[in-house]
């Protein structure tokens, strides 16, 4: 990460650990807006000057916490099934690998839900965003059962289950019962059968490609052709 100190001690990564920790815990506190670097180094108990050689910004710590989050994602494996019982599997993973931190990342939704280059589509966040993208190809790619335009249906799964996540995290309800619901409601098993429907490829390479380039910014041309012609 940019701007950490030359080298890796222990003394240097537990300092590093509790001043990630502390950054955390003060986001989900405060708010990520209201929470200045110095008042991050103060409760840390630390200089200034320390905290910015290990994090030289608060958007450095929500790309750590992001990255880290991903990497958890997709270091795990599901279980043998269809496509839609896998892309259903993932999105339950991907919920409970964010739980603990439900928190912190409400008070971080104005940044990953901007337009800059931290937020969940922007350039910086790439590597963490295919991370999680991964886990949706495995769904699809390694399940019992063959899809049409399989990578185009395993964008289609994951900007699903964004929408769902973005659900949880605004989700006012008692634990987040409604989320529960909503997960319960979404016809995975529709949307395999729909997929084998003739004609389907075509719309759904459409629909990826209107996804790729309005939320991604990567053009797709074949795509759009094809979503003209149908």
């Amino acid at each position: 990460m940019a701007g950490r100190p030359p080298g890796r001690t222990e003394k240097g990564a537990q300092m590093e650990a509790h001043l990630y920790r502390t950054a955390l815990a003060s986001f989900a506190e405060q708010g990520f807006e209201q929470t200045s670097m110095r008042q991050l180094a103060k409760a840390a108990g630390v200089s200034p000057g320390l905290l910015y050689r290990y994090f030289p910004s608060k958007h450095a710590l929500v790309l750590r916490l992001y990255t880290e989050l991903s990497q958890s994602l997709a270091a795990q494996d599901l279980a043998p099934g269809t496509w839609s019982e896998r892309a259903e599997q993932a999105t339950a993973l991907s919920l409970e690998t964010l739980r603990p931190h439900r928190q912190t990342l409400r008070a971080l939704l104005g940044v990953l839900l901007g337009v800059g280059e931290d937020s969940l589509f922007g350039t910086n966040t790439t590597t963490a965003r295919q991370a999680v993208l991964s886990v949706f190809h495995r769904a699809i790619d390694q399940a019992s059962t063959e899809v049409r335009a399989p990578q185009e249906t395993a964008l289609l799964a994951y900007f699903l289950h964004m929408a769902v996540l973005l659900f949880w995290l605004l989700d006012k309800s008692p634990e987040q019962e409604a989320s529960t619901t909503l997960r319960g409601l979404i016809p995975w098993r529709g949307l395999a059968l729909a997929i084998k429907l003739p004609g389907s490829g075509v719309l759904v390479k459409g629909l990826a490609g209107c996804l790729q380039r309005g939320l991604l910014g990567e053009p797709d041309e074949q795509s759009t052709e094809l979503l003209s012609q149908q």
